[in-house]
């Protein structure tokens, strides 16, 4: 395998698929999870990575909102979540409207069946919004 900036370059088993993959040293994958919704509700779940084992984990999220009107309570809130998936344990960012946001969390750890999720604000989003955001995750 080839390697590129300690990553191992992995053949595409699928040759419709443009994607190339790379596989960090010790085989640790990256695992993403993606949506989009149009004109969302308040505090919408969008985006649920769903129960995760316990660990350390690098996190990426990749947010875009594009609602025009910036009042109040728009936009999404990444959500640390409790294992019952009943309790908010930690805000951990957001975007606002009108805007976009990357945020990068190493070695973030999470008890068994805790799980990450995006939610719209409090407001409902405006008459032709739309909300996209990706969790790219992996064990560290």
């Amino acid at each position: 395998m080839a390697k590129h900036g300690g990553y191992a370059k992995v053949s595409q088993d699928n040759p419709d698929l443009s994607r190339t993959w790379y596989v960090r040293s010790g085989g640790l994958v990256r695992t993403w999870v993606s949506s989009k919704v149009s004109v969302p509700g308040a505090n919408q779940v969008l985006l649920d990575t769903g129960p995760l084992p316990v660990g350390e984990y690098d996190f990426e999220f990749n947010m875009l909102v594009s609602d025009n009107t910036a009042a109040g309570g728009r936009g999404m809130i990444i959500e640390h979540r409790n294992s019952a998936n009943t309790i908010t344990l930690q805000n951990l960012g957001g975007c606002s409207p009108m805007s976009n946001n990357f945020i990068s969390l190493t070695r973030y750890v999470l008890n068994a069946n805790e799980r990450i999720r995006i939610i719209s604000g409090t407001a409902a989003a405006a008459t032709g919004a739309m909300y996209v955001a990706a969790i790219g995750y992996r064990l560290t």
